[in-house]
């Protein structure tokens, strides 16, 4: 048996189907009909424990690689994304430097083109934004306006420790925190 499932079931099922004879001196187990001595009935539950520790083990020392391997990944990620800001912002530079030394004229360069079009933009002041906001709720524009809602669990659950009843679908929940180090 290699499953921890399997071990379990086999396990459970023979605390359920075996019983002592005391007649025969011997374990029965009614389900198969096999008949164990008393040294045997332990050898089999013993073997049994031991193949659930090695698989508990085995699945305790994945845990400890995959949540290494993912912390690498997490690390490798991060600087990775480093150093796609520096080149962003470095082309975004670059782009800076050309559109203001070739002043809205176009040019070929031979390997690239630069060219300019018209275009428009929407914009507005910082201060008036939640009046635009406003405006066009108001007059029925929901679809010019995000919305993105989220609840801070930590600030909601600052305010139920507290004692406010927040809502009847809200509330602090005991759970256990394992680590594996």
């Amino acid at each position: 048996m290699s499953k921890l499932w399997e071990v379990n079931t086999e396990f459970e099922r023979i605390c359920d189907s075996c019983e002592w004879d005391n007649d025969r001196k011997a374990w029965i187990d009614y389900e198969t009909g096999e008949i164990m001595t008393d040294d045997e009935f332990w050898q089999n539950l013993q073997a049994l424990n031991e193949e659930h520790d090695r698989i508990v083990e085995w699945c305790a020392k994945t845990y400890l690689d995959d949540n290494a391997k993912a912390e690498m990944i997490k690390a490798e990620v991060k600087r990775l994304q480093a150093l796609q800001k520096y080149h962003e912002r470095r082309a975004e530079r670059m782009k800076g430097i050309v559109d203001r030394e070739l002043d809205g004229k176009p040019r070929d360069f031979g390997f690239c083109k630069v060219s300019y079009r018209a275009s428009k933009a929407v914009t507005w002041k910082d201060e008036n934004e939640q009046k635009i906001i406003a405006w066009l709720l108001s007059n029925g524009h929901d679809e010019c306006v995000k919305k993105t809602y989220e609840i801070r669990k930590t600030e909601l659950g600052k305010l139920i420790d507290k004692g406010e009843q927040v809502t009847e679908w809200a509330q602090r929940e005991e759970r256990k925190s394992m680590s594996i180090k």
